[in-house]
């Protein structure tokens, strides 16, 4: 069983790697792949794979083998070298002796303590061998070097966020900082919906569709056709702005900080021609 998960999750991992080298976005490609593909939904996201018990299985089952697994020394070398590789990614942007990276999270895994065989650890220890200057942070893993999460993401240049632990999901970021989130955890990741007329038949339902694809949904909406019992669903993961969408001032303020618009908002009915 570890050494299947084992494999998988280096699927995933070499799929980020081949996205980022070509520029591409894996989070978006990952989604397309699962939309309304059921054999795909299981496809795992991207992450440091580690800890005591996966490789460990994983290569005890090679061994029994005599060695031949080849799938399994594949997997190693694509798990173990994602720190690496994202050290690398950065050196070809950044001068990293003039940044300041900030590590979020050392556990092997969310929500726990254990650092055994932590490629968070692995990270820190490549950042300060080439003598990059380092930040360190963790929710449970308790070090004399840690600092609290919001006090590293306002000294930090370089966020990464190396352990997926769930305190980490509604941080607010700077967007001038370097947020590198491999599991896309973070609010950052997420592209904001401004959906006109959200609350009548269509926009109500292409809401929802939204909602459930974790993006973030803003309505703006007179109800003057629509009704807030259609979001009931979903009312309390939405901003819900009510306004005329010929009131210039109000809608462009309900644009800000948005990625896209969905256009639905009109005058419709016989009654009203």
């Amino acid at each position: 069983s570890n050494a299947y998960r084992y494999i998988n999750f280096s699927i995933s991992n070499q799929f980020y790697m081949m996205c980022k080298n070509q520029g591409l976005d894996f989070f978006k490609i990952r989604d397309l792949m699962r939309d309304n593909y059921k054999r795909n939904t299981n496809i795992p996201k991207a992450g440091f794979t580690a800890g005591p018990c996966l490789l460990k299985d994983a290569m005890q089952l090679s061994s029994f083998y005599n060695h031949k697994f080849s799938l399994i020394h594949s997997a190693m070398l694509i798990n173990e070298d994602l720190p690496i590789f994202i050290i690398k990614k950065l050196s070809e942007k950044y001068d990293l002796r003039k940044k300041t990276v900030g590590v979020l999270g050392l556990s092997f895994k969310a929500e726990n303590d254990d650092i055994r065989d932590s490629l968070s650890i692995k990270l820190l220890k490549h950042l300060k061998s080439k003598k990059i200057r380092t930040l360190q942070s963790d929710e449970y893993y308790k070090d004399k070097n840690n600092i609290d999460k919001n006090l590293l993401v306002r000294k930090s240049d370089i966020i990464i966020i190396s352990t997926p632990h769930r305190a980490y999901k509604n941080l607010k970021i700077n967007k001038k900082k370097v947020l590198i989130d491999i599991w896309g955890l973070v609010e950052k990741n997420r592209k904001t919906f401004l959906v006109t007329g959200g609350t009548g038949f269509i926009g109500s339902n292409i809401c929802e569709l939204l909602v459930n694809k974790n993006y973030r949904v803003k309505i703006y909406d007179n109800n003057s056709r629509g009704n807030l019992s259609k979001i009931k669903k979903i009312k309390k993961k939405i901003k819900f702005i009510k306004g005329d969408i010929r009131n210039k001032e109000l809608l462009n303020r309900a644009l800000k900080n948005t990625d896209a618009v969905i256009h639905l908002a009109y005058v419709n009915g016989t009654g009203n021609f």
